[in-house]
């Protein structure tokens, strides 16, 4: 049995909501995940919509969410640390359909750098649970 060390994949979209969830309005998620080799670092796409209803309110709450990620480095995070913040686009309008409510749409290039580290024989008898 191999005893090669593997990062734990952090839940980043999960840690990108616990910051935004207080923003009436936003809805994030993660469109991907890349493992970098050898998994020392992950790569995440993040969405991050903001609802309002009119179109400045919704460009103001798409700035604070901005804002908010690209502050993300700078906060304790017990799975892993984010090393590296990029807005890929937006936020731009996107107005719903079919209504055309006031949207705008960002998306962010998040990398974590994992702090936990497995062997396989570590969860290999415990159905994945230490």
């Amino acid at each position: 049995m191999s005893t090669q060390v593997v990062a734990v994949q952090p839940d980043l979209e999960a840690f990108v909501w616990a910051q935004l969830k207080a923003l009436h309005g936003v809805t994030s998620f993660a469109y991907t995940a890349i493992g970098d080799w050898p998994g020392w670092q992950y790569r995440y796409g993040i969405q991050v919509d903001a609802r309002a209803q009119r179109k400045k309110a919704a460009r103001d709450l798409a700035e604070t969410c901005r804002q908010i990620i690209c502050g993300l480095p700078d906060v304790p995070w017990d799975e892993g640390v984010i090393t590296y913040v990029s807005v890929t686009e937006g936020p731009f309008w996107l107005p719903d359909d079919p209504d055309g409510t006031p949207r705008y749409c960002a998306r962010y290039e998040l990398r974590v750098h994992p702090r936990t580290l497995i062997t396989p024989t570590d969860t290999a008898n415990t159905g994945g649970k230490k």
